[in-house]
């Protein structure tokens, strides 16, 4: 009894942290497209919304997934595992050949309030091809990232009867591009 007093005086003060800081100033959240197994999905539908006010910090329409302290893993991964598993998925269309190698990219995206994800910048981190610009890169890799991201549909967020976009979502993937 008196661990769970602890902990919910942990959270409480956690909570009255996070809501006093602008959304604006929370760090982006790595938020990895996750695939979940059957209960995993079922579990997140059914306590999407009451996960919502644990995960999220609003202000007005926009919304920001919650830095957790680090001894609070627990707390992020159900976070992630709600709000970072799409509902549908569709194949990703493939670079072409001329980005032959491995390709690291960290880019920053949003969840609107209709659950489509939307491409907010991209940075390019190793793995540039041969004879290309980096605005040439940056150009092909805004046009891929956009429909890699665009591929997958998330539940919508409602807080309150109130449809709510996700602000701070951050994924660092790495292509691998090989011949035919």
């Amino acid at each position: 009894m008196k661990v769970l007093l602890v902990l919910l005086l942990s959270l409480t003060s956690l909570y009255a942290t996070a809501e006093s800081s602008p959304i604006s100033e929370i760090p982006l959240f790595n938020c990895p497209a996750v695939k979940l197994s059957a209960s995993g999905k079922q579990l997140a539908k059914e306590n999407h919304d009451r996960f919502a006010k644990l995960c999220l910090v609003c202000d007005g329409d926009d919304c920001a997934m919650r830095a957790w302290p680090a001894d609070y893993e627990t707390y992020e991964d159900l976070c992630r595992n709600t709000f970072c598993a799409p509902i549908k998925s569709k194949r990703p269309r493939l670079l072409d050949q001329s980005y032959l190698g491995d390709h690291t990219i960290r880019f920053h995206y949003r969840i609107s309030p209709e659950g489509e994800a939307k491409l907010v910048e991209n940075t390019f981190l190793k793995g540039a091809p041969d004879g290309k610009t980096e605005q040439e890169v940056k150009k092909d890799y805004d046009k891929f990232l956009k429909g890699y991201i665009q591929r997958n549909s998330y539940r919508p967020v409602v807080i309150d009867g109130s449809l709510k976009s996700i602000i701070n979502l951050v994924d660092e993937r790495t292509f691998k591009v090989r011949q035919d």
